[in-house]
């Protein structure tokens, strides 16, 4: 029974200390906010996180930058407020949540 401790803190230092290096490294914020002119949008990525069922669900370039590191400046990618509206309002209707501005919109 003392042989079985230290092989199952080996096997925890091996499998679980490099996915919590992994999330320190990615500094993954609890909730984002987007200024919007009808009142800004609290997007909360750790619920959304939880609810998809990958990054590249949201993150469709697979790399993880600001939206507005693509959005609004370069000329071959949506602006911001299209490119969220597409992605967040097409989410919402396939799963039969509300679509309504003020919804997300807060003033």
């Amino acid at each position: 029974m003392k042989i079985l401790w230290p092989i199952a803190l080996l096997v925890f230092l091996f499998v679980a200390a490099p996915v919590q290096s992994e999330q320190e490294e990615m500094k993954v914020p609890d909730e984002v906010t987007f200024p919007a002119r009808l009142g800004d949008v609290h997007f909360s990525h750790i619920d959304h996180a939880n609810w998809v069922p990958d990054c590249t669900t949201c993150h469709h370039t697979g790399a993880y930058p600001k939206c507005s590191s693509c959005h609004g400046v370069r000329e071959d990618a949506r602006r911001k407020t299209d490119a969220f509206h597409m992605q967040c309002k097409g989410c919402h209707q396939e799963v039969g949540l509300s679509t309504a501005c003020a919804d997300c919109h807060i003033r």
